[in-house]
């Protein structure tokens, strides 16, 4: 669990789930819950990366936002291979694209 958390301008990514060696190795069955993360990544920069075959993840509750120019910034990505991602009453705002699942 990732719980009441304040994250700040971090340079590429405010929280990463890379892609791993195999899928043992994820991170899967996390929950992300009532942080706030504000100004994380580059103007192509995503606040909350989820990548790889990353399954089963809980953001709820969280504070995203942007208060930098939106330029192409995207509060949460969803990689490709990424499974059952559950978003729950989170407030983003201030970004390009609020979610967007890479296709």
């Amino acid at each position: 669990m990732i719980v009441e958390n304040e994250i700040q301008q971090s340079k590429e990514v405010g929280v990463l789930f890379r892609p791993e060696r195999g899928a043992s190795f994820a991170g899967h069955r996390n929950r992300i819950e009532h942080n706030r993360i504000v100004d994380s990544g580059t103007t192509n920069g995503a606040a909350i990366d989820i990548q790889g075959g990353t399954e089963s993840i809980v953001l709820s509750g969280n504070e995203i936002v942007e208060t930098r120019a939106a330029a192409q910034r995207v509060g949460v990505r969803l990689g490709v291979e990424t499974r059952n991602i559950k978003l729950r009453d989170n407030k983003i705002t201030g970004f390009a694209e609020p979610v967007k699942q890479l296709k």
